[in-house]
């Protein structure tokens, strides 16, 4: 048996000028110049930052320069409303703000009654001259719709430049999350740093992902490679930054089934007609719904997946023929075998048992006990003589709820849990007596929290805490052991 829990806990903290401040993991950041017609910066505009999905909103001034930020922003469609005394309101609806980026939009005010409102539509997209960080986006909807293995996004940081296509190195058994490890630009897989809403999500024994979230849940995943903030500590390599969904104002749900199965899978080269085509048959399904517990302030997200796989694989292997199993060695061709009672300890001087037949005398508890569960050769020959379908099992749910909430406009809460668990069963070629098969019953737990405060418009906190927690067994599947009656 071995058994490996694991639990994490860490909590960050940041106390920032937002002037100064670049988006942290888990948000973004909006900021901007604000001009008049001819130029000349505007002191102490007012900016109203909305999140057109929650209608959450967030308020700033331009400083004495001119400029405004407005950081620590969840990914979403934003509308920039800026407004100041014997000008016309500017409005810029339909902002999209991706995780981990700084979105500028510079606003130029134009004289007249603030009543007047003049809609910014369209701009012509802009280099990111904001962050010095090179990064990349997978949007939820690609997560979702792309043909990748598993419905994992992380298949899809392989199409990044600069990553190697990622791989699954650990078994199911005690990897039931089913990890896919990558390079990024010459560096080690253990150089990659992985995030889940902001807290590390990296088992430091095994290198593995804890926690995998469903495809139905992601927000989006932004992957940096290059010249990140030192808020990301360890990473060497790339930091892979997953956000989740939380709800909206509006109610949405949807409902889900994926099946692959052996009725549209070729064989493989050494399962043969009359062979039994190996069994396969996966089905990963699952609901999510997300809405509001109160409209603008409360919002809730949750989402359950199961995945069932049944299949089988060809295995070939050598198993003895009947004469064996009573001793009668005879027909192996160029044997010579000799009885080890006989002779001298150093091996000189024995005989041969006659016409190479061990006596049914001499053939010990042990062998004769184990020699009735080898199954009957299939195939001709002494060796590689019985081919069989070796079945594998996976039983794998994940349950995921978040709640967010807005005390006020300075100060805003999620939380999110996720539980999962799962049943692995890995058959043997032998069967479940004396084959080596393995069954792994594995637990994950993980928890997180971020708390965002605004002190005053020139400081403002953001707390993280995580918590999480791996437990893998794994055993053996023998079943009534012939040796433990020996």
């Amino acid at each position: 048996m071995s058994r490996f829990p694991r639990c994490l806990f860490a909590i960050t903290l940041y106390a920032v000028i937002p002037g100064l401040l670049l988006a942290q993991s888990t948000t973004a950041t909006i900021l901007g110049t604000v001009t008049d017609s001819s130029g000349a910066v505007i002191l102490n505009a007012r900016i109203t930052i909305t999140e057109e999905r929650t209608n959450v909103t967030r308020t700033a001034a331009t400083n004495a320069e001119g400029l405004y930020t407005v950081p620590y922003l969840p990914a979403g469609a934003y509308s920039v409303e800026i407004a100041n005394a014997g000008f016309k309101t500017f409005l810029r609806p339909h902002v999209d703000v991706d995780v981990a980026s700084s979105v500028r939009v510079d606003a130029t005010l134009t004289p007249g009654a603030a009543s007047e409102t003049v809609r910014v539509t369209e701009e012509t997209p802009l280099l990111q001259t904001d962050r010095g960080d090179i990064n990349r986006t997978i949007s939820a909807k690609q997560v979702q719709e792309l043909p990748v293995p598993n419905r994992s996004f992380q298949a899809l940081v392989g199409l990044l430049p600069g990553v190697t296509p990622p791989a699954q190195t650990f078994t199911s058994l005690e990897d039931p999350q089913r990890t896919s490890f990558f390079n990024a630009n010459g560096q080690g897989a253990g150089a990659n740093n992985t995030q889940v809403d902001g807290v590390d999500d990296n088992n430091p024994v095994l290198g593995l992902t804890i926690y995998i979230p469903q495809a139905e849940i992601v927000r989006e995943v932004n992957v940096s490679t290059s010249n990140y903030n030192a808020e990301f500590g360890r990473a060497g390599g790339a930091v892979v930054n997953v956000v989740t969904k939380g709800g909206t104002n509006e109610v949405h749900g949807s409902l889900f089934e994926f099946n692959r199965n052996a009725a549209l899978k070729a064989r493989n080269f050494f399962n043969t007609v009359p062979q039994a085509k190996p069994a396969f048959n996966r089905n990963q399904f699952g609901a999510a719904i997300g809405g509001p517990i109160r409209k603008n302030k409360t919002f809730f997200f949750g989402a359950f997946q199961g995945a069932l796989e049944r299949q089988a694989s060809t295995q070939i292997t050598s198993v003895p023929v009947d004469a064996w199993r009573q001793g009668n060695l005879n027909g192996v061709p160029n044997l010579l075998l000799y009885d080890p009672s006989t002779g001298n300890p150093d091996g000189t001087g024995r005989t041969l048992f006659p016409n190479n037949v061990i006596p049914a005398s001499r053939i010990i508890g042990v062998a004769s006990k184990l020699n009735q569960y080898f199954p009957e050769p299939n195939l001709p020959g002494l060796i590689n003589n019985y081919v069989t379908n070796v079945p594998y099992s996976y039983d794998g749910y994940n349950y995921d709820g978040r709640v967010d909430h807005t005390f006020s406009e300075r100060n805003q809460l999620f939380v999110k849990y996720n539980y999962s668990r799962y049943a692995i069963a890995q058959a043997a070629v032998l069967g479940h007596t004396i084959g080596e098969g393995t069954v792994g019953n594995d637990r994950t737990h993980t928890a997180s929290l971020g708390y965002t405060r605004q002190w005053s418009p020139t400081f403002l906190m953001e707390v993280r805490a995580g918590y999480n927690r791996y437990g893998t067994n794994v055993n053996g599947d023998n079943v009534n052991d012939p040796l433990a009656q020996t």
